[in-house]
């Protein structure tokens, strides 16, 4: 029998902002089929803008979100970035904390709406890849073992496929 690897992928601020998204993103990584990973700076971006943008949600209920974040995963939130930053080029260098964040977490992709933002010819250099969350759950349904009865796991949870 094969062993079954689990990926690990950096949530972009762009893919935890949307609550659909990051609900649908993160049942996938309580069923393990990925291990998600994100910084200090991803959660305050997203939830700066959300705040921002959205002015009918107050600090405190979505700080109560981030806390439930932190509680079920609590090793996702990477540290210690900051000297791999120098090195990573972008067309924003803005987003280049994303990029450290996946090289010390040692992420295979990062996931993210904004790929662009994300040239695969940079990233590759570090081992990583840019997916849209589109093609990231259908990777990992593609990748499902039905052994495991996750399928069956996920269709508890609420989240149904056509596929």
């Amino acid at each position: 029998m094969s062993e079954i690897t689990i990926p690990t992928a950096v949530l972009d601020a762009c893919v935890l902002y949307p609550a659909p998204m990051r609900d649908t993103l993160l049942c996938f990584a309580e069923q393990r089929l990925y291990i998600p990973q994100w910084s200090d700076i991803i959660t305050d971006e997203w939830t700066h803008n959300l705040l921002k943008n959205r002015t009918d949600l107050d600090e405190k209920r979505i700080n109560r979100t981030v806390g439930f974040m932190s509680y079920f995963f609590p090793l996702a939130n990477v540290m210690n970035f900051d000297h791999h930053i120098p090195g990573i080029e972008l067309p924003d260098s803005n987003d280049r904390h994303v990029v450290a964040c996946a090289i010390q977490c040692e992420a295979e992709i990062i996931v993210t709406f904004d790929l662009k933002d994300f040239p695969v010819e940079e990233l590759e250099k570090f081992g990583i890849i840019p997916q849209h969350p589109d093609d990231f759950i259908c990777n990992l349904i593609e990748n499902l073992s039905y052994e495991n009865n996750n399928m069956d796991n996920l269709y508890y949870y609420g989240i149904s496929f056509r596929l």
